[in-house]
């Protein structure tokens, strides 16, 4: 997860923005190109007045670790 400030209906409307650029192409990076996992997602959401973007794999070849490796250097190209 990672933490995108405070709610206010300005922000979500962006992350909402931003989730629909992300989720495709974290899809087609990390189980298209990587082939990572069966299961890739990512999504926003709003809790508790925080806006957070999740992402996840379910992978049975590649450690936590390399996971999140992977995400970093994904969120890291993306931007």
């Amino acid at each position: 997860m990672i933490e995108e400030g405070k709610f206010s209906f300005k922000h979500r409307a962006a992350q909402e923005i931003l989730a629909q650029l992300i989720e495709p192409q974290f899809y087609n990076d990390l189980r298209t190109k990587q082939q990572t996992g069966y299961i890739v997602w990512s999504w926003a959401q709003e809790e508790l007045n925080q806006l957070l973007q999740g992402f996840a794999v379910q992978s049975a070849r590649f450690s936590p670790e390399s996971l999140l490796y992977r995400f970093d250097r994904f969120l890291e190209e993306f931007l």
